[in-house]
């Protein structure tokens, strides 16, 4: 099986996450919007972070690139990004600067 780059993590993450799957302090919650495991078959939403680990199912070298550029950003982490977010438009954003760095950087 072929590793994916970091912007294909980061791409397949991102369209994970609309405003009825995105989510706030909780890496994912089921349809009960209790706290589940991002790659749980119960898992409907996710956040930035859980995403990224639904997609890999682990803290991932892509999701490090997403910390990366939170940071750039002038955020503590991916953490404060989303949760500090209004919308998921905000959290969209972010994926795109951390997709477009990984792939200038052929990642």
């Amino acid at each position: 099986m072929t590793q994916m780059k970091n912007s294909e993590v980061l791409r397949a993450a991102r369209a994970l996450l609309t405003p009825e799957t995105w989510t706030k302090d909780a890496y994912a919650r089921n349809k009960a919007g209790k706290r589940v495991d991002p790659g749980s078959t119960a898992a409907v939403c996710w956040c930035a972070s859980g995403a990224c680990e639904k997609v890999t199912r682990v803290f991932s070298e892509a999701e490090k690139a997403l910390h990366r550029t939170a940071k750039g950003l002038g955020a503590r982490d991916i953490y404060d990004v989303n949760d500090t977010a209004q919308s998921v438009d905000e959290v969209h954003a972010l994926f795109d600067k951390a997709i477009a760095a990984e792939e200038a950087a052929g990642r």
